[in-house]
């Protein structure tokens, strides 16, 4: 839920003790293996973000160290009065974030605002004056414990779909086999071919892929303790689906096919084959990204949702940024709008219906127009 509070109330948190270096040489492998086995979050580990780009030549890293045995750890940047925290998409407990503003605020005397993006905290009231919006989602398969666990908990229809498809490839092309590849085996070249069918599929619906130049990127990151789960058919690649693993957690990173063999759903069936050979690999949770497509809640993904924090240090801090309070109340309201929108889809009433065939409908209107423009 959107929220802007302005609240002084404010202390220490005397009790705490907590560790700040300064890196500017990048990350120590030890620290970033930490973060990694930490919060198991793509976009929050020091490779993702050195891979792109994110990281600067002076990194600031928190740690604090409370009595229990948990520990937190933050990577932050320092640019004038405000400070940018750069781990992003992270489940956190409120507890901790609260410590850290409290933290940087006190050693800190300049600073006015500090900022977060993708935050899954649960319930959050801070001392300190704050704007709090969604501003991302991710769709999670759960921890399961094993592959065979994952592939009971399968729905009926989905399973019958799985077997029916898999039988129908295995009758019309007898060599066809899935094949994992491990992460040393993993080239640009497979990636760029597994974006390229993603992208040929995207055009087909006349929508633009989100990946344009990223095949080195997402080599580099499935190539570090990944995987890639492939379909063959004739010895030849016809589905891919990417995987980076960051401490005991999966990234599906990108997943395509040939449209050619649309008829056996290869792309839904290589994201279930790759599901389970990361369950047998001890995957905590499995991340299939952004996207709500239906393929994905059928192998049992689950929405999580993200929010965007922004602190200020006081009141008169708040006044002082009022055209970005604007900016970010009025963003962070439309984007809710949005997906509260798009939650209808996935409702029941007849409310939500009508909601969802409407959507439905915009999105046929929009398609045919970007057919005309073309």
């Amino acid at each position: 839920m959107a929220q802007t509070i302005a609240d002084d109330r404010h202390g220490a948190f005397a009790s705490m003790t907590s560790e700040l270096h300064c890196h500017r040489q990048g990350i120590p492998n030890g620290l970033a293996q930490k973060i990694d086995l930490h919060y198991g979050a793509l976009f929050s580990s020091p490779r993702q973000l050195q891979l792109s780009g994110k990281l600067s030549d002076e990194i600031w890293v928190y740690q604090s160290q409370p009595a229990a045995s948990s520990q937190s750890i933050f990577l932050f940047e320092c640019h004038g009065s405000d400070i940018k925290v750069l781990n992003e998409q992270i489940r956190a407990p409120a507890s901790d974030i609260e410590q850290l503003i409290e933290y940087l605020f006190g050693r800190h005397p300049a600073v006015s605002c500090i900022d977060f993006f993708g935050l899954d905290t649960g319930k959050l009231a801070l001392r300190r004056p704050y704007q709090r919006f969604f501003c991302a989602e991710d769709i999670v398969i759960p921890e399961y414990g094993s592959d065979l666990a994952y592939a009971d908990d399968i729905g009926k229809s989905t399973k019958r779909n799985i077997r029916r498809r898999s039988a129908a490839l295995a009758e019309a092309y007898p060599a066809s086999r899935f094949e994992v590849i491990e992460a040393g085996a993993i080239t640009p070249e497979l990636v760029e071919r597994v974006i390229a069918f993603n992208r040929s599929s995207m055009t087909r619906k006349n929508r633009t892929s989100t990946y344009q130049d990223d095949a080195l990127r997402l080599a580099l990151l499935a190539a570090h303790e990944g995987l890639a789960g492939t379909v063959l058919v004739d010895g030849d690649i016809v589905a891919g689906t990417v995987c980076a693993r960051i401490g005991n957690c999966f990234y599906m990173l990108v997943t395509g096919r040939d449209f050619r063999f649309d008829a056996f759903s290869l792309g839904m069936l290589c994201c279930y084959w790759t599901a389970r050979e990361c369950f047998r690999r001890g995957a905590r949770e499995i991340n299939m990204m952004g996207g709500r497509l239906d393929y994905k809640y059928s192998l049992l993904g689950r929405s999580r949702k993200y929010d965007a924090l922004c602190v200020y240090r006081s009141r008169t801090a708040m006044l002082r940024h009022a055209g970005r309070v604007a900016d970010m109340a009025l963003h962070g309201a439309c984007l809710e709008a949005k997906f509260a929108l798009l939650d209808c889809e996935r409702e029941d009433g007849a409310a939500a219906r009508l909601v969802a065939r409407g959507i439905r409908a915009w999105r046929s209107a929009k398609a045919r127009h970007r057919q005309d423009i073309a």
